[in-house]
């Protein structure tokens, strides 16, 4: 059977709204009073143009001035599958957020200065995978009518003597907006395949790194997703005492909680199945320094370890990376297409090579089938056509090899032009002993060319 290389289905984006937005939606098309302040907030709208929205100091958003910004911007915008373009502006502004203004047919995007300075590439994408997210799924209306319910109750003076009405106006809202914030942190997710810059995002908002108390920041970012070293009732405490004072960032604990129930559903594993959160987490490694590798020196494995890991990293890259394994038989071909281990078969029937994540892999050379000689590990970037795009972009790129955790081996790979797949080294048998050799061989096709090269077929 040839293997397919499987794509999002048709209705993904769908089935990231959030079952509590459904029904919470639901409720709110029955309330008159919402119905009425939707009216007058198409009545304020009218004849506006998005302009209208842009903050005091903000600046329009270019390639050239912001490409940062501008790249993670197209980056969700397709992956979201926008038709429309949004007028995106940097609003020089210190509380790393970002808010879509105006009405769902007309709004902007405002991104904070700040989130520019202190997020990464990840963040930057899952932040704008938010916001279009908003857009998308048309919370934007709501969005805005929750800030003019003051407004609606001096529109509407009978109002002000109903105090319970406008308690529970309020309350029909935020039930729908917190649930529309579920949806909207999914799509962050599903734009960078990875629930974590989400997370990331939530408490650096929240001034999480900034509190009085000493706190390790990544521990409580991926310490919390391991169901062995649960920290959030910490975190919560945290949170809800130093750092909420000064942010506007609504739902944070609420929203963590369920972002990380989400990863590890059978759904999350359906749709975003590069996500590590919904498999195995790898132990983090130490850091120590290893042997430093050229292209085509080999390294005996055999005198390390049977079992080890392979990590290929690089510095601030816009590209989305996937690592794929081969495991081949003598004549360089697999057996059958359920040797090609990739982000949509992540383990092999032997146990031999599991994917963890979208950039390492695991390797235990005892469980290798006997008919297997070589297992080589690649890496793509996924429709690299579609964006134009090559592994001419990546920054100081490296494939580590860890054993017990311990760093043994760093194969430092530059100079490539218009390649799209790399084979980054090969682990192979040699009388008797696993050796590895440091390869790093350029392709152009990405997955395509890799699997016709060893034998898989595609469709």
């Amino acid at each position: 059977m040839p293997i397919i290389i499987p794509k999002p289905p048709d209705n993904i984006l769908e089935n990231l709204i959030h079952p509590l937005e459904r029904s919470n939606f639901a409720e709110i098309q029955k309330s008159y009073s919402i119905t009425i302040l939707l009216n007058v907030l198409g009545g304020l709208h009218a004849g506006l143009t998005s302009l209208a929205e842009v903050p005091d100091r903000a600046l329009i958003v270019t390639s050239k001035n912001f490409p940062r910004l501008y790249d993670a911007y197209q980056f969700a915008h397709d992956k979201l599958e926008l038709e429309k373009d949004y007028d995106l502006f940097c609003n020089f502004e210190y509380n790393r957020n970002a808010k879509t203004l105006g009405t769902d047919d007309n709004c902007i995007i405002a991104v904070d200065s700040s989130c520019v300075e202190d997020f990464s590439d990840e963040q930057l994408r899952a932040l704008l995978g938010r916001e279009l997210a908003h857009v998308k799924f048309r919370h934007v209306k709501y969005l805005t009518a929750f800030n003019l319910i003051d407004y609606f109750v001096s529109f509407f003076p009978s109002f002000i003597a109903n105090v319970g009405a406008v308690s529970a106006l309020k309350g029909l809202l935020l039930d729908y907006l917190l649930a529309a914030q579920f949806t909207a942190d999914r799509a962050g997710a599903f734009v960078v395949g990875d629930i974590l810059p989400v997370i990331q995002n939530n408490l650096m908002t929240s001034g999480l790194e900034t509190a009085d108390e000493c706190i390790d920041y990544e521990l409580y970012t991926q310490a919390d997703l391991s169901e062995d070293f649960n920290h959030f009732d910490r975190v919560v405490k945290l949170l809800m005492t130093n750092t909420l004072r000064d942010f506007a960032m609504p739902f944070v604990i609420p929203r963590i909680r369920e972002l990380v129930a989400w990863s590890k559903s059978e759904e999350c594993k359906e749709f975003l199945p590069k996500t590590p959160h919904a498999h195995k987490k790898t132990p983090k490694k130490i850091s120590s320094q290893g042997q430093t590798l050229i292209k085509g020196q080999r390294l005996n494995l055999t005198t390390h370890s049977l079992k080890f890991t392979v990590d290929f990293e690089l510095d601030n890259s816009a590209l989305d990376i996937d690592i794929v394994a081969f495991l081949t038989q003598a004549n360089g071909k697999v057996s059958s297409d359920s040797d090609c281990i990739f982000y949509g078969e992540i383990h092999h029937k032997s146990g031999a090579v599991t994917l963890n994540d979208d950039k390492s892999i695991d390797i235990a050379l005892e469980k290798v089938p006997h008919n297997i000689e070589r297992i080589s590990i690649a890496a793509t970037i996924y429709d690299a056509d579609k964006h134009g795009q090559n592994f001419s972009m990546i920054r100081n790129a490296r494939l580590k090899i860890f054993s017990a955790r311990e760093e043994i081996a760093t194969f430092p790979l530059e100079n490539f032009t218009v390649e799209t797949a790399i084979v980054l080294g090969e682990v192979y048998r040699y009388k008797g002993a696993w050796k590895f050799n440091a390869t790093g061989a350029g392709f152009s096709g990405g997955l395509a060319a890799l699997c016709q090269n060893f034998g898989v077929e595609i469709q």
